[in-house]
C-alpha cells in the first residue's frame, strides 16, 4: 500500500524527513500533511483517505489532471 508498509512511499519520505530535521531548527514531527498528486497517486491517496486505516494525518490533498 501507498501508505501502510515499511517501505511505502509515505514510509520513506518520513524517513528522509526525519533524517533532514537533525539539520534544521525545528525539532517537531508533522502531525498533519499535504499531498500533491497527479493522476494514479491522486486516486491511491482518495483511496487510502476513504480507507478505515486513515488516522486524520493528511491535512489536504491537491490533484492534478
Amino acid at each position: 500500500m501507498l501508505f501502510k508498509r515499511a517501505n511505502s512511499v509515505f514510509s520513506k519520505a518520513l524517513n528522509q524527513w526525519s533524517q533532514n530535521r537533525k539539520n534544521s531548527a525545528s525539532k517537531k514531527v508533522p502531525n498533519k500533511f499535504v499531498i500533491i498528486a497527479e493522476g494514479v497517486a491522486g486516486l491511491a491517496a482518495r483511496e487510502y483517505i476513504q480507507s478505515k486505516e486513515y488516522q486524520g494525518e493528511i491535512d489536504n490533498v491537491l490533484f492534478f489532471e
